[in-house]
């Protein structure tokens, strides 16, 4: 009596005596090898279970702070940000939404130095002295624009950033995110400013 490969259930020709006994043998062995593919699914189902609860605590986007602008920044004034409490090496990008409400065009710049920053737009030639190109205020303070910081994971990194709306590439001259500690919104025209309300929030990527 011939036998198949793996479990080794009898395969019967038509010479071969067939008995109960086989039969049992036979059902003992699928019931046996179900009952591991089984416990097998439940393991792996657990596992992915797991990963999937771990992914749910530690999300992927997190929100790191919320600055408000409690007062009107005029062109004369500077709004500063403290962001030294930022963890830059632990995101692969950190992204600055801004919902400014005001007028005109608004620089940012890093560390209280306005001559480090630098950016290039596709809409604008030369150079202008920001981290993020000139950006927009909103009347009704609705609208958000976003840029990214590269950080990529590393605080050794020279500070850079994109904006994907505006195709904007911002620089720093000086700083890596090791030694980043403020950032700072200022108007680029004594007429330009931002209304009190306006929020600048800050997220990271892993």
């Amino acid at each position: 009596m011939k036998e198949t490969q793996y479990y080794h259930l009898p395969q019967w020709d038509p010479s071969d005596r067939v008995l109960r006994e086989n039969f049992n043998s036979n059902n003992k062995k699928i019931d046996d090898a179900l009952h591991q593919m089984q416990q097998s699914i439940s393991a792996n189902n657990d596992k992915i279970d797991q990963g999937l609860h771990q992914m749910a605590q530690t999300p992927n986007l997190v929100k790191l702070k919320t600055f408000t602008t409690s007062s009107k920044i005029t062109g004369t004034s500077v709004f500063d940000m403290n962001v030294s409490d930022i963890n830059w090496g632990q995101w692969q990008w950190v992204y600055m939404d801004f919902r400014l409400k005001g007028h005109g065009h608004i620089y940012l710049y890093a560390n209280s130095d306005r001559d480090d920053a630098y950016s290039t737009m596709y809409s604008a030639s030369g150079n202008i002295k920001s981290l993020a190109g000139a950006i927009g205020c909103d009347y009704y303070g609705k609208a958000i624009r976003r840029i990214e910081f590269l950080t990529f994971c590393n605080v050794d990194q020279t500070i850079e950033t994109v904006c994907a709306y505006t195709g904007t590439t911002g620089y720093s001259r000086n700083y890596t995110y090791a030694n980043l500690r403020t950032l700072h919104l200022m108007p680029n025209s004594e007429s330009y400013y931002i209304e009190p309300g306006s929020t600048i929030t800050f997220w990271g990527l892993r």
